[in-house]
């Protein structure tokens, strides 16, 4: 049986290299192909390389593993997708099956779950990791969940998303309502909003937040 083809897509070095190692072992039939810090830098690999099962990450800079897992389903329909993270919370594992994952393993799991699951995707069935379910409230999570750049993202409403991008234009409230046919004072309380939930004091604050997390990236 020829050896698993695999991609990692994680910016976390220590853990890429880890599990390189531990897929080293010949025993295990797993080949680590190639690996990426980002999503815009996998699917550029992938053209000269393509895997046959990616582990994907869901937080990573430039866009996070949900913004890119639709692009692989679209441009390597053949490759199988694992999501690999240390989030829990049923709507990620829901959305993530939505955008047409195989597989949802979380970082903490044993070596020998992550190849169970490999083993599994790769023929065919969907896996998930021992103890998580898609229904709300069922995982446990005791993040906070502001406590990250990625669950601060995906805390936001599709509205609070619109009104951040045109903050990050350096609209003014008055521009921002006559582009969205809203009153200023509407744009004002979630302007608040934004601030009090990505716990920032300021628009400068909003709008470093959105730079650093490239949160509408389309690359």
């Amino acid at each position: 049986m020829p050896s698993i083809r695999l991609a990692i897509a994680d910016d976390h070095h220590v853990l890429v290299e880890g599990l390189k190692a531990l897929f080293s072992d010949p025993r295990y039939d797993c080949d680590v192909m190639l690996t990426a810090a980002d999503g815009s830098n996998l699917l550029k690999a992938m053209v000269h390389t393509t895997p046959d099962i990616v582990l994907l990450d869901l937080n990573m800079p430039g866009g996070d593993g949900l913004d890119f897992l639709p692009k692989i389903r679209e441009q390597f329909p053949q490759v199988k997708v694992i999501i690999f993270t240390m989030y829990d919370q049923p709507k990620f594992i829901k959305e993530a099956f939505k955008q047409g994952a195989e597989g949802y393993i979380l970082k903490g799991s044993r070596f020998t779950e992550i190849l169970e699951g490999i083993r599994k995707v790769s023929e065919g069935q969907v896996f998930l990791s021992e103890g998580l379910t898609v229904f709300p409230g069922g995982n446990g999570q005791s993040t906070s969940p502001f406590e990250d750049a990625f669950l601060m993202a995906h805390s936001l409403t599709k509205r609070e998303m619109e009104i951040l991008m045109l903050i990050a234009r350096a609209k003014s409230n008055k521009e921002i309502a006559e582009e969205l046919f809203i009153s200023d004072q509407t744009v004002s309380v979630h302007r608040k909003n934004l601030m009090r939930k990505l716990k920032v004091s300021n628009s400068a604050g909003l709008i470093k937040f959105f730079v650093e997390r490239d949160l509408f990236s389309e690359d």
